[in-house]
């Protein structure tokens, strides 16, 4: 710089020189006056103007060409240090330039790299995908991406976000392409993982029956997946509603329970489950929400799964059928053989101890003596033949069989009729006889709860209700006595506990209240009784 600038002077200086010579001269010889020689001094004074306007120019240009090199010797380090790669090729893309970075993913020297045609460097399964990135280039004139796959020195293929952009060279107007190259492969592998985790998911939860749902808790948005909208018959237009409209879906009762299980949710943070059900082309649903409410009071969501739990619903039923057919069997078996052994108890009792008591009072009152003691004893021998004809009764009571439940029951309050206790029976719709099991079931619930009351409730008066409606009976037993206290120690005993589980068996209901020094009632339904 210093050197042009000393040239360019001593240049101007000579000219000037020159001029004054040759100005003198042709004044001299011209003869010419003072007027010519002030122009000649006019231009002079021009070209020194001139001359600092050259070297001042000089100094600007100086100063650009400097900066410009440091913020060429900038770009460099920064396009040597960049994290990422970046290449710049000719119009035959061949790389000109590439910096470190690119270096490190091609596993190359830069001699290596430098004057290779980019394709060099790509599977030959990409090239096609590559040179259409070219064209797009070219044609749009704007920075675009793709993504391709690049081979390293060992032959290892990866992943990359190819960005590039074309730019013109000001001089000559060839294109050069200018591209940045990112290594995506953990990306990759990332969302190959996570598709299969999504696959995965989706295949658990078509092959259990579930499906998500979101609701925004600010907005109220639910928003259903394709597994939730197949599970509850919907549309695609049901993907996402408001939740006013959402819950129209379940029926009123259904649809309370929800509302207030959200709200209840939203409001204590609890883990919501509920079992509802549906009617989808006229097919009965059980289906089950669970989910719980997260993140922060502007987007607060309550995110969930909906389960098709019919299926396991109805296998649930029929296990619990079968358990109950199973119990009720067994229980049966346990009645039948306690039955068969209080009829063989009252044969014994009726037929042989029964005979012989009868027996022995029958030749007593024929031998002829009269005695006060064999009064005595003649009197113990009836009560003896009473006694035993009513526990014969009590354990196998031939007259339900041959009379039926209503002639039977009659009797049983004639037998257990004491003068301290007064009994009623009122009894209704037993006019036909019902299934021997179930009227010896029926019969025995009345036995025991009478024999509790004569035994342990003290009381003056006690009723007796059996009253059938279709295929309902009720069953209701209630007295004076002393109420409470006593039937808490009843409820603990076997007999009250042996028929809480019949009844429960038979599908019915049983419940007992009562009050201190108030009496006890005791309530029994059973179902389906023919």
């Amino acid at each position: 710089m210093k050197k042009e600038k000393s040239k360019g002077s001593a240049t101007v200086f000579k000219l000037i020189d020159s001029l004054e010579i040759q100005s003198g001269k042709r004044i001299d010889e011209a003869g010419k006056g003072e007027s010519d020689k002030y122009k000649i001094d006019e231009l002079l004074h021009e070209l020194q103007v001139y001359q600092v306007e050259l070297e001042m120019q000089n100094d600007e240009l100086r100063i650009s060409q400097e900066a410009l090199e440091k913020e060429r010797l900038r770009f460099l380090n920064l396009f040597n240090l960049a994290p990422v790669g970046y290449f710049i090729l000719n119009r035959s893309l061949i790389i000109n330039e590439c910096n470190n970075a690119g270096l490190d993913q091609l596993g190359r020297e830069r001699s290596y790299v430098i004057n290779k045609r980019f394709v060099h460097f790509l599977p030959p399964e990409n090239f096609q995908e590559f040179y259409s990135f070219i064209n797009r280039l070219i044609n749009s004139k704007k920075k675009l991406s793709c993504e391709t796959q690049l081979k390293s020195r060992e032959g290892k293929i990866f992943h990359v976000l190819l960005e590039g952009s074309v730019i013109s060279n000001i001089g000559t107007n060839e294109p050069s392409f200018y591209f940045a190259i990112i290594d995506i492969t953990e990306k990759k592998q990332a969302e190959i993982e996570q598709k299969e985790m999504t696959e995965r998911l989706e295949m658990a939860l078509r092959a259990s029956s579930t499906g998500t749902i979101t609701i925004h808790m600010v907005t109220m948005d639910v928003k259903l997946d394709n597994f939730a909208l197949e599970i509850m018959g919907l549309d695609n237009k049901f993907a996402r509603i408001k939740f006013a409209n959402f819950i129209k879906i379940f029926s009123l009762k259904d649809r309370s329970l929800l509302e207030k299980t959200i709200r209840k949710a939203k409001e204590e943070e609890f883990e919501l489950n509920l079992e509802t059900r549906i009617n989808v082309n006229s097919e009965v649903r059980v289906i089950e929400i669970r989910g719980h409410i997260k993140g922060n009071d502007l987007n607060r969501t309550f995110a969930g799964l909906i389960t098709d739990i019919s299926n396991r619903k109805k296998l649930q039923e029929e296990t619990e059928s079968l358990k109950i057919a199973h119990n009720k069997q067994m229980l049966n078996a346990v009645i039948e053989t306690q039955e068969n052994e209080r009829r063989r108890i009252s044969s014994a009792l009726h037929d042989s101890v029964g005979q012989l008591l009868y027996a022995t009072s029958l030749n007593l009152s024929r031998s002829g003596i009269e005695h006060k003691a064999v009064d005595n004893a003649s009197k113990l021998l009836n009560e003896a033949i009473r006694e035993t004809r009513n526990i014969s009764f009590e354990l196998a009571p031939s007259i339900l069989t041959d009379y039926g439940l209503e002639v039977a029951l009659k009797e049983m309050i004639k037998r257990i009729s004491i003068p301290s206790l007064k009994l009623q029976l009122n009894i209704s719709g037993l006019k036909e006889k019902l299934n021997p099991a179930c009227e010896l079931f029926i019969f025995r619930i009345v036995q025991e709860l009478l024999n509790n009351i004569v035994k342990h409730s003290a009381a003056t008066q006690a009723q007796v209700d059996v009253i059938k409606k279709g295929t309902t009976i009720h069953i209701t037993v209630k007295d004076n006595g002393i109420g409470m206290k006593t039937a808490k120690k009843m409820t603990l005993g076997t007999g009250l506990l042996s028929i809480r589980n019949r009844v429960e068996l038979y599908e019915g209901s049983f419940k007992i209240s009562s009050l201190t020094m108030k009496g006890t009632e005791v309530n029994i339904i059973l179902q389906n009784i023919k």
